[in-house]
């Protein structure tokens, strides 16, 4: 004879059953709950360049289209822990590849 898992409510819940298939959420439509996307922090990193005074490390380019790394050792042990959640330089590249972000030498 084959072994059947009966489940049963917690003790003090009320199980609904749902008379109209209508009355099931549906969960496929509902907006995903998502962390912050790394353009977000990248942004946030650069926008707090500035008030918290490492615009001697990255910044923002004049125009504001660009940034720009001046001390890539600090910012990698200093900055991307803190503001971005990574640790590495070439995991900070991945993610700049991904978002399709592209590196310029031009006035460097």
């Amino acid at each position: 004879m084959a072994s059947q898992i009966v489940r049963t409510p917690i003790k003090g819940t009320k199980v609904r059953k749902a008379s109209n298939p209508e009355d099931i959420p549906n969960f496929y439509a509902m907006p995903p709950l998502r962390r912050k996307e790394f353009p977000t922090f990248l942004h946030e990193m650069l926008t707090a360049a500035d008030d918290e005074g490492f615009v001697d490390i990255v910044s923002w380019q004049l125009h504001g289209c660009t940034f720009r790394v001046h001390k890539k050792n600090e910012f990698v042990n200093q900055i991307m822990p803190k503001m971005l959640r990574l640790s590495k330089w070439n995991s900070f590249e991945k993610q700049m590849n991904l978002y399709g972000f592209q590196q310029s030498t031009m006035g460097a």
